[in-house]
């Protein structure tokens, strides 16, 4: 299997992780959870990087 391929399967999950995090929260607006804002910083910033090396 191509780098690329597992680059591009590993974004796509992120991606749909990320929006199932930012739906739940959306549900749950009484108040903002701090631990879920961690996990969905920490879901951008690898989502940042996988599209990153994807352009190098």
């Amino acid at each position: 299997m191509d780098w690329m391929m597992v680059y591009y399967i590993l974004s796509f999950l992120l991606v749909i992780i990320l929006v199932l995090a930012f739906r739940k929260r959306k549900q749950e607006n009484e108040k903002f959870p701090i631990k879920q804002f961690v996990v969905s910083l920490i879901v951008g910033i690898g989502i940042f990087v996988i599209i990153l090396s994807n352009l190098l």
